[in-house]
């Protein structure tokens, strides 16, 4: 082998494997991607899910409900710390709706991941609100032809978020569940302020009974 081709030889491999690495590195950023912009319908579980009077005894403030529905199930409720609940339901067409809440959501910036034209501003009870329909399909590309839909909102002081995957509601059914919400007095009493979780004491605050009479 003369010098020229061991030469060539060394430069052909030299690409090559600079070739190899901009792969790796494009097929790493492409995963990083599709997971950042993926639906947070149905979102990270982190703990299996407790009952309603377990996870009542885990946050300080009460937790929302739906209305009972025929047909419907409520699965559990996962706690997120100690200032997030997501409470889970299943219908009998496979489909579920998860109804979160608490002083600090656990994705921050969520409306972010989504582009501009999916999200729609509307209101909740008067309350400033963002509804997002659709999802990202497995091409990495907008589809709001998908079956999934998230509706978030802010109340005295408190984070709210409806999530559904598989029921087929649109956009003015998402709203009805908002609106339609069951939110129980706080123990702590009325917020009328943002809420800086870290500076609330998380034990509930203890009354005593009414005398009898």
């Amino acid at each position: 082998m003369t010098e020229q081709t061991l030469q060539t030889v060394t430069t052909y491999t030299r690409w090559i494997l600079i070739a190899g690495v901009i792969v790796l590195l494009t097929l790493m950023a492409l995963l990083f991607w599709r997971k950042s912009h993926s639906v947070p319908v149905g979102e990270v579980t982190i703990a299996a899910p407790l009952t309603v009077a377990e996870a009542q005894q885990k946050v300080w403030f009460a937790l929302p409900e739906l209305a009972p529905r025929a047909g419907w199930q409520q699965e559990g409720v996962h706690v997120i710390g100690d200032n997030w609940v997501m409470i889970r339901y299943t219908a009998s067409n496979g489909g579920s709706l998860e109804v979160g809440k608490g002083t600090k959501r656990p994705l921050l910036n969520i409306v972010k991941r989504f582009p501009v034209e999916a999200r729609k501003t509307t209101t909740v009870n008067g309350n400033l609100a963002i509804f997002i329909q659709g999802g990202w399909d497995d091409t990495d590309h907008w589809n709001a032809s998908i079956d999934a839909g998230l509706l978030e909102w802010t109340s005295n002081g408190f984070h709210y978020r409806i999530q559904q995957t598989g029921l087929g509601l649109n956009y003015q059914q998402m709203i009805d569940f908002g609106e339609s919400l069951i939110v129980k007095p706080e123990k702590t009493g009325p917020v009328s302020e943002p809420v800086n979780a870290e500076s609330i004491n998380t034990e509930p605050v203890k009354t005593k009974p009414a005398a009898s009479t």
